[in-house]
C-alpha cells in the first residue's frame, strides 16, 4: 500500500489573484509544479486542475483543498485504492460539500451547474456522477475549515488527550487562537 502512494506526484494550483511570490515562499519548494487556477467559479477551477494533471500524464488524480487539516496520508492512499475500482471518489465534508474528489479522467460535466459554497455541493456532485453512470467510492466524512466556528470546533478536538497526529496543525491552531483571543 505504501509503495503505491510513493509513486504519486503533487501539483499545486494557486489562486491567480493572490500574491504568487508570497504563496511560493510560504509553501517552500515542494518539488511539485505550480499552476495557476483558471475559471470563474470553483467548478471551473477544479475542472482546470484535473485537466492540467491529466495533461501532465497522471492516470488518477486527487484534488484536495487547503482547508481540511484532518486529511491524512491514509485518506489519500485509500482514495487512490478506491480509484482502482471506482470512476470517482469523494470525501464528504460535514457542511454538505466535499474535502477531496478523485477521478480517473477529466470530467468537466461534474463541475458544471453546481451551487458552490452551499450545503448542496456534495449532493449535486453525486447526482452528476450518477447521471454520467459513473461508479463512486466514498471516504469518511471530515470537517473543512470555512468559518470561525469550524476553527473553534477543530481546536476543541485537538485539545482532546490521546488524539493522534496533526502536531503541526495543533501548533498552528494554537498560535492562531492565541492571536485571535489577544485581539478580543
Amino acid at each position: 500500500m505504501a509503495s503505491r502512494f510513493r509513486m504519486a506526484k503533487a501539483m499545486i494550483a494557486l489562486d491567480p489573484n493572490g500574491r504568487l511570490d508570497a504563496d511560493v515562499s510560504w509553501i517552500g519548494d515542494p518539488g511539485a509544479p505550480f499552476v495557476l487556477q483558471q475559471g470563474q467559479d470553483l467548478g471551473a477551477r477544479l475542472s482546470h486542475a484535473f485537466g492540467e494533471a491529466f495533461r501532465l500524464g497522471a492516470y488518477k488524480v486527487l484534488v484536495i483543498g487547503t482547508d481540511c487539516p484532518e486529511m491524512e496520508e491514509t485518506h489519500l492512499t485509500n482514495a487512490l485504492m478506491l480509484l482502482d475500482r471506482k470512476d470517482a471518489v469523494l470525501a464528504p465534508a460535514r457542511d454538505g460539500g466535499y474535502t477531496l474528489i478523485g477521478l480517473k479522467r477529466p470530467r468537466p460535466e461534474l463541475f458544471e451547474g453546481v451551487d458552490w459554497s452551499t450545503d448542496q455541493v456534495l449532493l449535486q456532485t453525486i447526482e452528476r456522477i450518477q447521471l454520467q453512470r459513473l461508479s463512486l467510492g466514498l471516504l469518511p466524512e471530515m470537517e473543512d475549515i470555512d468559518t470561525a466556528q469550524n476553527l473553534e470546533s477543530l481546536a476543541g478536538r485537538l485539545r482532546r488527550p490521546g488524539l493522534p497526529g496533526l502536531r503541526d496543525t495543533r501548533e498552528a491552531i494554537g498560535e492562531i487562537w492565541q492571536k485571535t483571543l489577544a485581539r478580543l
